[in-house]
């Protein structure tokens, strides 16, 4: 971890959302920018989730963390996102911890791809129910806990118990830590950040 991303790892948590905009501003000027403060922003909060996961902080500053990184990524990655094609939807399974999708969103809306947002805490019988009623063809699930993870299972075998054809993308922390796992829950592919989902995203479209 370098300097940068302690800083501001410690302004999130301390919810010192003016500190932390000033890390953010200091990649302004570099090429690549939007890339780079992704990447910040995505360490940052893979960071103080593992922060909570060890009990070292309280529940509430995970939540302040990702509020002051969603407007975050909202000011610095404006949408440019236009209808697709295919229909992409995108959801945090079982957890309330919508922070990762978030960024994923704001980060996939640059480059022009616009997304479904299921929201975060959907069941797997109610995320396949609402992604079949609006023929979504790309599904993009997020997830911060193990079992959350392990979930996914189940979402694939409901679309394949209806007979309905899906490409599903996965993302988190369990699976950075299990390079394997996606494979396992019968997922397609597996981005370890948004630049890999995108670069995933495009490769199902060339080869569809």
């Amino acid at each position: 971890m370098n300097n940068m991303q302690e800083q501001l790892i410690v302004a999130l948590i301390d919810f010192d959302e003016e500190k932390a905009e000033e890390v953010i501003k200091q990649q302004l000027n570099s090429p690549n920018h939007q890339a780079k403060i992704a990447q910040l922003l995505e360490e940052a909060l893979r960071e103080i989730g593992l922060l909570w996961e060890k009990g070292e902080i309280a529940l509430s500053q995970i939540y302040m963390s990702g509020k002051i990184c969603d407007r975050l990524a909202n000011k610095y990655f404006p949408s440019n996102a236009k209808s697709s094609s295919p229909k992409i939807g995108i959801a945090t399974l079982n957890d309330f911890h919508a922070l990762g999708k978030k960024i994923v969103i704001s980060i996939l809306r640059t480059t022009g791809f616009d997304l479904v947002d299921y929201g975060h805490g959907i069941s797997e019988h109610e995320l396949v129910e609402k992604v079949i009623a609006d023929k979504i063809e790309i599904l993009l699930i997020s997830t911060l806990m193990l079992h959350s993870a392990l979930s996914i299972a189940s979402v694939v075998t409901l679309f394949k118990q209806k007979n309905y054809n899906i490409k599903i993308l996965v993302g988190g922390a369990p699976f950075n830590f299990d390079s394997e796992l996606w494979k396992q829950v019968g997922a397609d592919g597996m981005g370890k950040n948004p630049s890999e989902a995108i670069d995933i995203i495009n490769l199902w479209l060339k080869s569809s």
